[in-house]
C-alpha cells in the first residue's frame, strides 16, 4: 500500500511515480550509450542529455517520496542500459532515432499531464517537457535515417512501463 504523500491525490502520485521510472530510465539510457560508446559526437550528445536527465531525476525524488516510487526501479535501470547499449549497437542513425522516438513519446506523455498538476509542480514538469522536447529535436535532427517498426517498438515500450510504474 502506498502512503499518499499530503497535497497530492493517488493519481497525482500516480502520474509521478512513472515521471520518477522514466527519468530512471531516461538516465540509465544514457549512462548505456555511455558505456559502449566510441564517437565523439555520440558521447557528447550522451553526457550533455545525461546531465539534463539527473537534474531531472533529482527533481521529481524531491517531491515523490521513497515509498511512492515504482517497485520496479531496477527493472528501468535496466531496461535503460539496454536500450542505450542497443542504440550504440546499431549506429548512430539508429542511437539518435532510437532517443527521438523515446522523446517523442516522454514529451506527449507529460502533455496529457498538465490538466491534472498546478503550481510548482506543474511549473517543473513544463519545465522538463521543454528540455525533453529540445532533446527529441536535437536527436531527430542529427539522425539522417528512419526505423518505423523500431521507433513504434520503443514507444510502446514506454507506454508498457509507464502503465507498469503507475500502478506499482
Amino acid at each position: 500500500m502506498t502512503t499518499v504523500k499530503p497535497g497530492f491525490s493517488s493519481h497525482q502520485l500516480s502520474m509521478l511515480r512513472s515521471d520518477h521510472a522514466g527519468e530512471v530510465g531516461a538516465v540509465n539510457i544514457y549512462k548505456g550509450i555511455l558505456w559502449g560508446a566510441k564517437d565523439s559526437v555520440v558521447v557528447a550528445f550522451a553526457n550533455s542529455h545525461l546531465e539534463v536527465e539527473s537534474r531531472h531525476l533529482a527533481a521529481v525524488e524531491s517531491i515523490l517520496t521513497p515509498e511512492n516510487r515504482s517497485i520496479f526501479s531496477p527493472i528501468w535501470v535496466i531496461a535503460g542500459r539496454v536500450l542505450g547499449i542497443m542504440a550504440v549497437v546499431g549506429g548512430k542513425n539508429f542511437l539518435f532515432s532510437t532517443i527521438a522516438s523515446v522523446e517523442e513519446f516522454v514529451v506527449e506523455h507529460y502533455e496529457r499531464q498538465l490538466p491534472y498538476f498546478h503550481g510548482s509542480v506543474r511549473e517543473l514538469i513544463i519545465e522538463m517537457m521543454s528540455e525533453e522536447d529540445t532533446h527529441r529535436e536535437d536527436a531527430a535532427h542529427r539522425s539522417a535515417k528512419s526505423f518505423p517498426f523500431w521507433e513504434l517498438l520503443v514507444k510502446k515500450g514506454c507506454s508498457l512501463a509507464v502503465s507498469a510504474s503507475s500502478r506499482f
